[in-house]
């Protein structure tokens, strides 16, 4: 998106999406953005409504994608690792499984879902803020201190400040 943008963050967000029972009782997962798709229903398509859904599909395809793709998901890595996390972080689309997993330094590698509600929140806020780093943009976050501990409301006031250069939010 180069140019100006506009991303809307709703409250309704989430990196796990809701699962479905199929005819055969096996567990699958709805993929679809609900989110997102009601939020376009409400207000309409002119923004770009990001709700995490789609993190799973978009870090395997710039994984899976150009160089300068991968090293964007490795620059976000380390981004959300220095100033979050304290420590190595590898983002993982682990295959068969359809959730994106986190491996956190030494710790085993586990379902992203089993993170806390704030720091999945802080993943879903910067993610797209992060890989738009370079576009001139508008960022409309829905309550973004929703789930959020006071220290770590202060950490993502502050990163917003960081990395206003070309952002408005």
């Amino acid at each position: 998106h180069e140019g100006l943008s506009a991303f809307y963050i709703p409250v309704l967000r989430g990196l796990k999406p809701l699962i479905n029972n199929n005819n055969n009782n096996k567990i699958s997962y709805d993929y679809s953005d609900i989110y997102s798709n009601r939020t376009k229903d409400d207000y309409g398509n002119d923004l770009i409504v990001y709700s995490g859904l789609n993190i799973f599909e978009d870090i395997k395809k710039r994984l899976l994608g150009e160089e300068h793709e991968r090293k964007l998901i490795a620059d976000f890595e380390n981004f959300i690792g220095e100033y979050i996390f304290k420590e190595k972080i590898t983002l993982i689309p682990k295959y068969g499984d359809d959730i994106l997993h986190i491996k956190i330094g030494n710790n085993p590698q586990r379902s992203i879902s089993n993170l806390g509600d704030g720091l999945q929140s802080l993943l879903i806020i910067f993610y797209p803020i992060f890989i738009h780093k370079d576009d001139l943009s508008f960022f409309f976050i829905e309550e973004p201190e929703t789930h959020l501990h006071p220290k770590y409301q202060k950490l993502l006031i502050s990163l917003l400040l960081d990395m206003s250069d070309r952002h408005q939010y």
